[in-house]
């Protein structure tokens, strides 16, 4: 059972878990843009993260989880104080939790953005003109609406992501907030079941972005399918830490846990056939569910100061990636694959550095500004 001491902290294993997930995404991209996209025809076999694209499904699964959190603190607090919800707090509520999260993720976006933009303005050479057309354009990608469908330019095409989790979570929040206990336990997992299926059945994988589906962007179906599921793995895994259990049934949780990041690990870097990542979700709706629960061993070895700043680095080095690919593409062409793919590791740290140093001045700078206007 989770302690009360636990509550309210981070936790370490989720931590290591987005460090090692961004790594996997970050490795990924570098083996497609500067060695080139892997064969999943040739048999398989061991390769550099060619599903590494898969980590995404995890930040998606997370942002839900934490999102039904949020809405299940807040109708907790609600209830006790004999309050009910209406429309217009529902309303009130859903727009304080996308304003939260907007902030949250906007001043380190905008650092990245800039990095990214003059990256790719070097890498293809842009003249004057070529780049206020393209900054233009890039008014969407700027605000993070460009998977409304709105999509003409992406200097940092990677924040499709980002993009993503808000337009889901804003769609998701009011109505988990509304019916709580029937989104969570019934409609939601019913939902991602059925939208996952059909990704798989019409295009034989979840993973792509641009693809366009009819009313929205494959990438949009993945995140509202995937963030509905989170809120089903927070309410699994407040049943888990709900229950007492003996030293040998945690054992079990624990062989399970690690058993989930073990096999989502080896698909991550070998070249299994792509119609198995829907097998993939569920190791990771399992592995989020017990990790955040309590019920298995190993916390104390995760939660500690390194692997905290570890999982805060994930948003850095997912925005900043794209910088350094780009970097390495306009100047380091005639080095050898291997010198350019260490650059893209080295380069993606600096520039994550910057990027959060910078932006969590600026985020300082829009909280003081806020409070001064309150």
């Amino acid at each position: 059972m989770v302690s009360k001491k636990q509550v309210g902290r981070k936790n370490g294993k989720i931590e290591f878990l987005r460090f090692f997930f961004c790594i996997a995404v970050l490795l990924f991209h570098a083996q497609k843009y500067i060695v080139g996209s892997v064969s999943f025809k040739d048999g398989i076999h061991l390769s550099m993260f060619p599903h590494g694209a898969m980590g995404v499904e995890f930040f998606f699964l997370l942002s839900g989880f934490l999102m039904a959190k949020s809405v299940y603190k807040i109708k907790s607090a609600t209830a006790l104080n004999g309050y009910e919800y209406n429309e217009k707090t529902l309303s009130q509520n859903s727009l304080t939790f996308l304003k939260r999260k907007y902030l949250s993720v906007f001043p380190q976006h905008c650092v990245a953005f800039v990095f990214a933009f003059i990256a790719l303005a070097l890498k293809d050479n842009f003249t004057l003109k070529q780049g206020i057309l393209k900054l233009v354009d890039s008014i969407p990608n700027f605000f993070l609406v460009q998977m409304t469908g709105v999509n003409f330019s992406n200097p940092n095409h990677l924040e499709w992501y980002i993009s993503c989790m808000l337009i889901a979570m804003a769609i998701i929040y009011p109505l988990c907030s509304k019916f709580y206990y029937s989104f969570t336990r019934y409609v939601a997992p019913l939902l991602a079941m059925m939208t996952l299926g059909y990704m798989i059945y019409t295009t034989k994988s979840l993973t792509g972005v641009s693809v366009w589906m009819g009313l929205s962007y494959k990438s949009m179906l993945r995140a509202i399918a995937e963030v509905a599921l989170g809120t089903t793995a927070f309410e699994f895994s407040r049943y888990l830490s709900s229950k007492q259990y003996n030293s040998s049934r945690r054992l079990l949780f624990t062989a399970f846990e690690i058993f989930c990041f073990v096999a989502t690990a080896v698909y991550l870097v070998t070249t299994m056939p792509l119609k198995y990542e829907i097998y993939m979700i569920v190791l990771l709706f399992m592995l989020v569910s017990i990790a955040f629960s309590g019920v298995s061993y190993g916390n104390g070895i995760f939660d500690n100061k390194f692997v905290y700043f570890l999982g805060s680095l994930s948003l850095p080095i997912y925005l900043g990636q794209l910088t350094a690919i780009y970097t390495i593409q306009a100047y380091m062409t005639k080095y050898s694959i291997k010198i350019q793919l260490v650059s893209v590791v080295a380069m993606t740290f600096l520039v994550a550095f910057i990027i959060m140093f910078v932006g969590n001045k600026l985020s300082n700078l829009l909280v003081k500004k806020h409070s001064v206007s309150l």
